[in-house]
């Protein structure tokens, strides 16, 4: 063993040693002088942490402490005095703001279990989000169900509503658009039976997201406008972003390319203004994926590279999965195969790990086409029937159609045109059937030089023909 690190072992052994020869009583006055040692260092204690109950708590104040909260809560705890849970609220609110989601879950969970009722509902919640953050899809669905109960046993509407507001973007990010919409509209009832205006349009945005993931385009402009119109009457700039990061989802799909990059960069210009590091990465894939549709790839992969960087910083470990997706069909339509099947891969293996079904199915299909034009037929088909195995498990917005066109390209290739034909209109007719008009142009667009190719003549431009 190096010396250093053999010095390192035997005075981390006899520390402990030295601790756990002391005295319980010793020990305790030792944590608390520990204590009030560090505090005194700091200043003083923070001021009195507001209640976990409240709908809508002020903001954070940063305090010379915060450093040290996990420590001070920590050393309270040892010396067996009143305290614990400011410091643990504290630590949380450090810990999150500073994207160490491990650690903000653990600190909430160590503060639910000193609080009661609608308390530990709020701190159950708080650590379900780190769980969301961190890919832990199972736990945080656990923890906010059972946020949801205390809240609904507390008699507690409210937060009630916001436990299923959390539920719904779980479940949608999942892949379970049923039951994400289910927990959205009751909590959009909840919000009307409470008249909370606010919280009313936060949820009719997120069914609107759903709307869009859906193909019901129209509705989800309307909502999105009605959403940024509030916003702008407020002064909220905060608040415009979303909205206008929805619509430009809505222009990118609907074809409205020039209107989409217009809304992106003005969301993705409030998100750095506010330093809200969280959403920004979200813009970037998104800007990528039109750079790369509108002949500016370069940036496109510049834009991926930024959004990668930030995602590992903040630790979201969900949407990093989609990032390499994304940045996989990049390199794949770059040219660059080997890369884009690693990349594919890494992405895979994330996307199974936090449980997101619908990001598991188009990587399966992106590398199916891999496969298929590098002349790996077998593999290929592989990966085009695992992904629609989990295209089946996926409510609403899956890329059945996307996919069904792609391996109709591969028959065709085969010589197999009838089955090409029949695979292409199911495919086709389903893009249709959701509205997807943007990828049923690009569908349509490929069909018609791969026929020209093949010297067939082309499929019918709609399931009708």
């Amino acid at each position: 063993m190096h010396s250093d690190l053999a010095y390192i072992f035997r005075h981390a052994l006899l520390r402990d040693a030295a601790y756990q020869l002391q005295l319980p009583g010793d020990r305790a006055r030792l944590h608390a002088l520990a204590f009030a040692v560090l505090e005194s260092l700091c200043g003083g204690p923070p001021p009195d942490p507001p209640r976990l109950d409240l709908a809508d708590p002020p903001p954070f104040q940063p305090h010379p402490t915060d450093p040290f909260a996990l420590e001070l809560a920590g050393h309270v705890r040892a010396a067996h005095v009143p305290g614990e849970s400011r410091y643990l609220q504290r630590a949380i609110d450090v810990a999150s703001r500073q994207f160490q989601h491990e650690t903000a879950q653990e600190a909430a969970m160590r503060l639910a279990a000193l609080v009661p009722g609608a308390a530990r509902g709020a701190a159950l919640r708080r650590a379900g989000h780190s769980a969301r953050l961190r890919g832990r899809t199972s736990e945080a669905e656990e923890l906010f169900l059972q946020a949801r109960e205390l809240f609904r046993d507390a008699g507690r509407r409210d937060l009630e509503q916001s436990a299923l507001d959390a539920l719904g973007l779980l479940y949608g990010n999942s892949g379970r658009a049923r039951q994400s919409r289910e927990a959205l509209q009751q909590s959009l009832s909840i919000a009307r039976e409470i008249g909370d205006r606010r919280a009313e349009l936060h949820t009719r945005a997120r069914l609107a997201q759903a709307d869009i993931n859906e193909g019901r385009f129209e509705e989800a402009e309307r909502v999105h406008r009605e959403v940024l119109a509030a916003a702008r009457a407020s002064g909220d700039r905060a608040g415009e972003a979303p909205p206008l990061l929805s619509l430009a989802m809505v222009h990118y799909e609907s074809g409205r390319l020039d209107e989409a990059e217009r809304h992106y960069k003005e969301a993705l210009e409030i998100f750095r203004s506010e330093e809200n590091r969280g959403v920004e990465p979200v813009v970037l894939v998104n800007l990528a994926n039109l750079y790369r549709g509108t002949g500016r790839p370069a940036l496109g992969l510049n834009a991926l590279e930024e959004a990668l960087v930030l995602l590992r910083k903040i630790g979201n470990r969900r949407y990093e999965g989609v990032a390499r997706a994304t940045l996989s069909h990049h390199l794949q339509t770059a040219d660059r195969p080997k890369e884009a099947e690693t990349c594919y891969l890494e992405a895979l293996a994330i996307h199974r790990e936090v449980g997101d079904l619908h990001w598991e199915s188009l990587t399966l299909g992106n590398l199916a086409c891999l496969y298929r034009d590098t002349n790996r037929t077998a593999d290929a088909l592989r990966c085009f029937e695992e992904c629609f195995a989990a295209s089946s498990r996926v409510e609403g917005g899956n890329p059945t159609g996307t996919f069904r066109c792609e391996l109709a390209i591969m028959r065709l290739r085969e010589g197999r045109a009838d089955e090409a034909r029949r695979l292409w209109l199911e495919g086709i007719s389903f893009l249709e059937l959701h509205h997807y008009d943007e990828e049923a142009r690009r569908k349509r667009q490929a069909m018609r030089e791969e026929c020209a190719k093949a010297g067939v003549p082309p499929f019918g431009e709609s399931a009708s023909q």
